[in-house]
């Protein structure tokens, strides 16, 4: 067997799940490898299209002289909007592919149906290659684990814009997450010097990713108790359990949460040093008992 055979044979559930979730939508039989190919197709004619209208400025378009009845315009109106939906399924669907093709454990659990409808009714008004690219991965991580992203969790990305989704992205840099919880450190100062204004995280809020009132955490000592910021760990830890640290942070929603696991983070280690020496100086102002080292993250 070859390396390539091996990882189709990886691919195959993930592919297979793939096309039974678009043929349970679209009520009919949808063949993976097209998936792929049709969003390929349509981002080159977009490119051509693109670049020929930025070569030929003077190309004429040409508008029809209006003798067509309301209805015949209704019925134009209407099959050019279901032709620029059913693009955008299959681009979403196109860059799903892309991100089943790896080694990645597939569950065998089915899509909920009511999952699919809504996803699929949702990403077809999705144009926008970023966003396209965000929602495949959405239909990629369902298909991977069902469940993974909740019916809330669709709405509040159907109404997140292209420039809330990259600020987000670029505030999930400075994320922190552990017991289940996504963790921005509400020292505004350090934020701001990091380029995270106040605005921003206000701008999160009434998005529904994130919580800009401060909570304070509780953290125990434990070799248990970790924050995660890859590829790093805060560990608090101290012989007495009983032992914590307590700070104040902005908390993402659970929706929040889930949509950061989407982005590839780009790490600050200076960030993570000054994060680290202020819970130190927290620990010591209030004369709390707790080691707080950083680590490697070997998972």
């Amino acid at each position: 067997m070859t390396l390539i055979d091996i990882q189709l044979e990886a691919d195959c559930l993930g592919i297979g799940k793939l096309a039974e979730t678009i043929t349970t939508f679209l009520k009919e039989k949808t063949e993976p490898k097209q998936i792929l190919e049709r969003a390929k197709a349509r981002k080159e004619a977009m490119n051509l299209l693109s670049e020929g209208i930025s070569n030929n400025p003077q190309v004429q378009i040409e508008y029809n002289d209006g003798t067509l009845s309301i209805k015949e315009r209704a019925q134009i109106t209407q099959e050019n909007r279901a032709i620029v939906k059913q693009q955008n399924i299959e681009a979403v669907s196109g860059y799903a592919y892309e991100e089943l093709l790896g080694d990645a454990p597939i569950s065998p659990e089915p899509v909920d149906e009511d999952w699919i409808t809504r996803f699929f009714n949702k990403a077809s008004d999705i144009s926008t290659d970023e966003m396209q690219v965000i929602w495949g991965k959405v239909l990629a991580g369902e298909i991977k684990q069902p469940g993974s992203y909740s019916l809330r969790t669709l709405d509040i990305l159907s109404n997140l814009s292209k420039k809330e989704a990259m600020l987000f992205k670029r505030v999930s840099n400075y994320v922190f997450t552990g017991n289940n919880l996504g963790l921005l450190f509400s020292d505004t100062k350090l934020l701001e010097k990091y380029g995270v204004k106040y605005s921003d995280l206000l701008t999160l809020d009434e998005s529904r990713l994130l919580k800009a009132e401060k909570k304070v955490i509780n953290f125990y000592a434990s070799t248990t108790n970790t924050l995660h910021y890859p590829p790093h760990l805060i560990i608090f830890h101290k012989g007495d359990e009983k032992e914590k640290i307590s700070y104040s942070s902005f908390v993402l929603t659970q929706s929040g949460l889930e949509i950061y696991g989407l982005f590839t983070k780009e790490p600050d280690t200076q960030y993570l040093q000054e994060v680290v020496s202020t819970l130190r100086k927290i620990n010591e102002e209030k004369k709390y008992d707790v080691d707080i080292d950083i680590m490697e993250d070997t998972d």
